[in-house]
């Protein structure tokens, strides 16, 4: 395998991305769309799937499929890695974490293993998005209102009848394979640099997007619960009647598993998005 010419034009396509930044925000705005409208079409095609195998059999292809492909995609970082010499480590160690908290994704907060597919589709999200900011951390902190905005749409708009809460559980699925697919990246060759000042803007960017989650919550347009409600609220973020409950048991699938409540789910996001701010080529400079 030439690593150096598949780095060459992973390279160069991030690089023409970045010097046509209109047709690629385009196509990053187009591929939103897809994950937002193309939602219930994938699910009625699932559901159709699901009945024509049963839930056991159709739960062992998706997990045979996403084991299959994982193993080879983890097989090729772990080839690259060997070949990256000062950044071997520091590369180890962020596959390793990734993996870690995938395998404890799937093992307390999974529903159904069809959930995987997010990961992937925020992986392709985070792959176009990357041009714009260079690094992993801004990456991810300019996909996740696009994480957010694709779970109020399911709740409150799709699958209100039937969805109770907003789910922070996908949310940290979407914000892994996000980190999934920059790891790859970086471990592959592509150019992505933090130090310090970069970290600074990142930690400001976060700091903004927890700012804007604090003021509308002590202004009442966005609640917890329902007994939190005022007349100006315009999303109850959970109305599970048994909300802190830690674990539930689904009622199609009858896995157990944690639905993360509100404040827990910010706040493991926001500590996953901040582990992957230092994601990166470290460097004495301060190229953004």
């Amino acid at each position: 395998m030439d690593t150096a010419r598949i780095a060459r034009i992973l390279n160069a396509m991030v690089d023409r991305s970045e010097t046509h930044r209109i047709w690629n925000g385009v196509l990053a705005a187009a591929y939103v769309a897809f994950i937002l409208f193309g939602h219930d079409t994938f699910v009625k095609l699932s559901i159709r799937a699901m009945n024509a195998l049963t839930l056991p059999v159709y739960d062992a292809v998706v997990a045979a499929i996403t084991v299959a492909v994982g193993v080879a995609f983890l097989t090729a970082l772990v080839f690259f890695i060997r070949k990256n010499g000062p950044q071997r480590p520091r590369q180890i160690f962020y596959l390793s974490a990734i993996v870690l908290m995938l395998v404890l994704h799937y093992s307390l907060l999974f529903e159904m293993n069809i959930e995987v597919i997010h990961a992937a589709l925020y992986a392709g999200l985070a792959f176009l998005l990357f041009p714009f900011a260079r690094r992993p951390g801004a990456t991810i902190l300019l996909a996740l209102p696009v994480m957010m905005l694709d779970e109020w749409y399911q709740y409150r708009v799709l699958y209100p009848e039937s969805v109770q809460y907003l789910d922070l559980n996908d949310v940290l699925m979407d914000v892994l394979g996000s980190g999934l697919m920059l790891c790859g990246m970086w471990t592959v060759g592509v150019r992505m640099e933090v130090d310090r000042s970069l970290f600074l803007k990142d930690m400001v960017m976060l700091a903004v997007l927890v700012s804007i989650c604090a003021m509308a919550l002590a202004g009442c347009v966005v609640v917890l619960f329902p007994g939190h409600s005022c007349p100006q609220t315009w999303l109850v973020l959970n109305r599970l009647p048994d909300p802190m409950e830690f674990w539930r048991v689904h009622p199609f699938t009858g896995r157990t598993y944690h639905a993360m409540p509100p404040l827990e789910g910010l706040a493991v996001i926001s500590a996953v998005t901040l582990f992957f701010t230092g994601m990166g080529t470290r460097t004495g400079g301060t190229k953004d």
